[in-house]
């Protein structure tokens, strides 16, 4: 599940920063469908140990770059098909399936 937690950081010069709650089900389907979690998050540039976090909660430019490393290493085109056909339904989450199916990363928010 991908959530925005309501958090928005203001920092010096009023840029804010938004924060994601990360569904901690991410591993599991990631594994199921050829990717492994660990280079998804050496891609995306995240901390090795992000995923065993309660919550995982990433910053908005993090998740970004998370979905483009899932993007950018998925061993399939139509990986969000397999996702939503699997038999395997409790591997299944609806917002990671939302995530792949959408055109960026704004997008799916």
């Amino acid at each position: 599940m991908i959530a925005y937690d309501g958090s928005t950081i203001k920092h010096k010069g009023g840029k804010t920063t938004n924060h994601f709650i990360i569904d901690g089900r991410y591993e599991d389907p990631l594994r199921y469908y050829g990717l492994d979690p660990h280079a998804v998050l050496r891609r995306a540039e995240l901390p090795a140990d992000i995923l065993n976090h309660d919550p995982i909660n990433m910053k908005e430019d993090q998740y970004y770059r998370f979905m483009q490393a899932i993007d950018d290493l998925k061993p399939y085109d139509d990986l969000a098909v397999k996702m939503a056909s699997a038999d395997q339904i409790e591997t299944f989450s609806p917002p990671i399936f939302a995530a792949y199916c959408s055109h960026n990363g704004k997008q799916c928010i």
